[in-house]
C-alpha cells in the first residue's frame, strides 16, 4: 500500500512512471526532449538575432539622417557587416552565416595574403 505522502507526490508531479517502463522508451523520450530543447535554443537565438538587427536598423536610420556626407554611412555599414557576421556565428544562426560566408572567406583570404606579404 502507498502512504498518503506518496500519493500526494505522484499527484504533484503530474505523471507516474511505472516500474515496468522499458529503458528504451525512457531513452527515446530523453532523446526527443533533447531535440526539443535544441530546437527551442535555436529559435531563441534566431529571435535574439532578429531583434538585434531591427534595433541596429533603427539606430542606423537615426544616425544616417544626421550625417552630412556619404562616407560615414559606408564606413559604419562595413563595420556593422563585420559585427553581423560575428554575431551570426556566435548565435549559431546558420541562415545568415551561410549567406555571409562568401564575404567572410573573401576577407579571410585577403588577410592571409596581406600577412604573407608582410612576412616576406
Amino acid at each position: 500500500m502507498e502512504s498518503e505522502s506518496q500519493k500526494t507526490t505522484k499527484k504533484e508531479v503530474g505523471f507516474r512512471v511505472d516500474q515496468s517502463t522499458d529503458n528504451k522508451s525512457l531513452a527515446k523520450a530523453a532523446e526527443v526532449l533533447g531535440e526539443d530543447l535544441e530546437t527551442a535554443k535555436d529559435n531563441r537565438a534566431e529571435e535574439r538575432f532578429i531583434w538585434i538587427i531591427v534595433c541596429l536598423l533603427l539606430f542606423d536610420c537615426l544616425i544616417f539622417m544626421q550625417m552630412q556626407s556619404w562616407s560615414g554611412p559606408i564606413v559604419i555599414g562595413i563595420v556593422e557587416l563585420v559585427l553581423i557576421i560575428a554575431l551570426a556565428k556566435r548565435l549559431r544562426v546558420e541562415e545568415i552565416a551561410g549567406l555571409l560566408r562568401p564575404v567572410d572567406i573573401h576577407f579571410a583570404a585577403r588577410i592571409v595574403a596581406t600577412r604573407c606579404q608582410l612576412a616576406v
